[in-house]
């Protein structure tokens, strides 16, 4: 069965939106600069064999505050838009709202994370990535991180380099 045309003149334009956005937001964070990676010897022997640096499915990630920092963001948005709204869009945004869940998220959304620094010598970065001090800082070109345009498209073929923003100024 067919959605309805209105439904999907909404689907469509809220893609194009979407889709406009991350490019603005994608171009206005390109990587200009030299990124490091932390790594221990082990990381390092497979980033070299394999020439590959592994994404991580966040529900593995070793800090969950990253996710529920981004759920947080979302709620503050959803606040934010919903003051002086008309309240049909205030009935939508406390859906969205209910459905930015930690629990929601789990075995919905699949999404992969690698992370980066700017910083060459991060003294954290060091101790929680790189065994304590004793593993390895790999210097990465900005190159590596220019997202390449695909024609064709799969749902599942989204990709979005952008920095992790905890305090925006």
């Amino acid at each position: 069965m067919a959605l309805p045309e209105p439904l999907t003149k909404a689907i469509d334009s809220y893609n194009t939106w979407s889709e406009e956005q991350l490019l603005a937001q994608q171009t206005a964070t390109a990587v200009d600069t030299t990124l490091y990676h932390y790594t221990n010897a082990v990381g390092l022997k497979g980033i070299l064999e394999s020439q590959t640096i592994w994404f991580t499915d966040y529900r593995d990630l070793n800090d969950p505050s990253e996710l529920v920092h981004g759920i947080e963001m979302c709620g503050e948005v959803i606040r934010g838009l919903s003051s002086g709204s008309d309240q049909r869009v205030v009935e939508f945004l406390d859906i969205v709202k209910r459905l930015m869940s930690q629990k929601n998220f789990a075995g919905r959304l699949d999404f992969f994370i690698a992370s980066f620094s700017r910083a060459r010598d991060d003294l954290g970065q060091w101790r929680a990535y790189a065994d304590d001090g004793r593993g390895f800082a790999l210097g990465l070109s900005p190159d590596l991180f220019a997202v390449q345009e695909k024609r064709g498209k799969q749902p599942d073929d989204n990709l979005f380099v952008g920095p992790v923003v905890y305090h925006p100024g």
